[in-house]
């Protein structure tokens, strides 16, 4: 309530910028649903531009257009959400024999081994990078995967 109170007052002032930092921390599941519904409900109608800064990603995914990735003071990635997803992949390739050990792709940013398969996480996906691997690792069977948000600061930070 009193961060939903603080928020009310601060728009009060009409401002085109409202920084809200970890504004959900702490609050349980219920609450933070509220909270983020009543924030976009009252920055829709205002039109107003939220910079949100949080540890809890997957919420952001539900409520931003555009993220930035920062680590270490260092801003990592910023771009829309959609295009984020697009941009950062993980494969996963499935070999019929051990997974080869010189297996380097690309814009790697991960890159998890069990066994015969190999999970790898890309920055700057291209289609044409599962042609690539499929000529030059021969794997029997692979697929490209849709990240979360949170899946994808993993993999960035690390």
């Amino acid at each position: 309530m009193y961060a939903q109170v603080a928020l009310i007052l601060a728009l009060c002032q009409d401002p085109e910028l409202v920084i809200l930092d970890d504004p959900i921390s702490g609050l349980d599941p219920v609450v933070r649903r509220e909270f983020m519904e009543s924030i976009i409900q009252i920055l829709h109608e205002r039109e107003r531009t939220v910079f949100f800064s949080t540890h809890i990603v997957n919420e952001v995914e539900k409520l931003a257009d555009h993220a930035g990735i920062m680590h270490d003071g260092n801003l990592l990635s910023s771009m829309p959400i959609d295009e984020l997803k697009s941009n950062v992949k993980r494969l996963r390739l499935i070999f019929e024999e051990k997974v080869p050990e010189d297996l380097s792709v690309v814009g790697m940013l991960k890159k998890e081994s069990s066994g015969h398969e190999v999970l790898v996480t890309v920055k700057d996906f291209k289609k044409e990078l599962m042609d690539e691997i499929s000529n030059k690792y021969k794997p029997k069977a692979s697929e490209v995967q849709t990240l979360s948000l949170e899946d994808i600061f993993i993999a960035m930070v690390g």
